[in-house]
């Protein structure tokens, strides 16, 4: 059996929404590099990392798969996650060993993206940068037919309760040594997922 140093070893998970092509991705991927001598097929059931007799009978992943193929001089680890939120904890354990995701998105759905919210609306240097930048993400977008969802202003009204500070509104990660971080909090993402949820209905 060969042996492979560190440095010749790559973890990747491949990640996305449900029936998106991650499985499909993967048994290609395996197929090109010669690890496999068919090409695995979700509909038949010959998926490299659909095994399960659930998976293939719903043709959908249940668990994370690994799979193995050589390339060149490295060995690269494929790690094929479930995209149903069901399943959500088994994509997020692979997460800690990766080397790098490959995002696998459904081009024959609707892509949405959310623009930048402000860390501090009572801030008008923040608000302006914010919006700054939400500009060039709509110009950027407009091109290719991406729907982008209006982070900026629906943290903007939950962020009034609390004058404007989005910290004191809980919508940010509070850090250990005191004060919010960038990223939203748990309420904070329900409300950005709101606001897909508003962008798609549109």
């Amino acid at each position: 059996m060969k042996v492979y140093t560190g440095e010749n070893v790559r973890n990747v998970a491949v990640v996305g929404h449900g029936h998106a092509g991650k499985t499909s991705l993967i048994s290609a991927a395996l197929f090109t590099a010669g690890a496999t001598q068919r090409l695995g097929r979700v509909d038949d059931g010959t998926a490299t990392t659909d095994y399960d007799e659930e998976e293939i009978s719903r043709k959908m992943s249940i668990s994370a798969g690994l799979a193995c193929a050589e390339w060149g001089q490295t060995k690269i680890n494929f790690i094929d996650t479930p995209g149903f939120n069901m399943f959500v904890h088994e994509a997020k354990m692979a997460l800690p060993v990766i080397d790098a995701a490959i995002v696998v998105v459904d081009g024959s759905g609707q892509i949405v993206i959310v623009n930048y919210y402000s860390l501090d609306y009572r801030s008008d240097a923040q608000n302006a940068l914010s919006q700054a930048l939400n500009h060039a993400v709509d110009a950027a977008a407009e091109p290719y037919h991406v729907t982008v969802a209006d982070g900026f202003v629906m943290f903007q009204k939950a962020a009034e309760q609390a004058g404007g500070d989005t910290c004191g509104a809980g919508l940010l990660t509070v850090l250990a040594a005191g004060g919010c971080g960038s990223h939203p909090s748990v309420a904070g993402q329900v409300l950005l997922a709101q606001a897909v949820e508003e962008a798609i209905r549109k």
